[in-house]
């Protein structure tokens, strides 16, 4: 039953990429239309909100991940091989903690501003763009390769209802 139930988180943490992986309006049109057209006021809600993604990607992220390992684990256990796959299980969270501790480093929006102004808006331009964009850049490869594993999850594990 337990294996059943973490299967079950495994799958409710690709479902929430839903809510957390959402892709934002075009760069282009954002920049040249929705940013002078509401005075600046969209800017602000979007600095916000890519903020906010890029938390809740991480978080989601690492909630699957645990998932899985947990999944692996009561798997193992059930089918008496955890004794041989504990070291490389713990190891495995052991660097899944350790990554995503190091994975999230601050943005440093002060530095940002600064060589905004050193670079004449240069700096500043190239770095909106890349927060805006590099994440829905990411989301394929990501969404497939958990899609992969969760089926695989499914396919080892109890039958669960879709």
């Amino acid at each position: 039953m337990e294996q059943l139930q973490a299967v079950r988180q495994v799958d409710r943490y690709v479902h929430e990429r839903r809510t957390t992986d959402q892709r934002f309006a075009g760069w282009g049109i954002y920049f040249f239309l929705l940013s002078w057209v509401t005075l600046g006021i969209y800017v602000i809600v979007m600095f916000y909100r890519r903020l906010n993604r890029a938390d809740l990607f991480r978080d989601r992220r690492m909630h699957y991940y645990n998932a899985v390992i947990e999944a692996s684990k009561q798997y193992a256990e059930e089918h008496g091989r955890y004794g041989a796959a504990q070291d490389d299980l713990n190891d495995l969270q052991r660097f899944v903690n350790e990554r995503f501790e190091d994975d999230h480093n601050p943005i440093k929006a002060g530095l940002s501003v600064f060589l905004s102004f050193l670079t004449l808006g240069i700096y500043g331009f190239v770095w909106d763009y890349q927060l805006h964009t590099d994440p829905e850049k990411l989301y394929p490869e990501v969404h497939a390769a958990e899609d992969t594993v969760l089926n695989a999850v499914r396919n080892v594990g109890p039958n669960v209802p879709q």
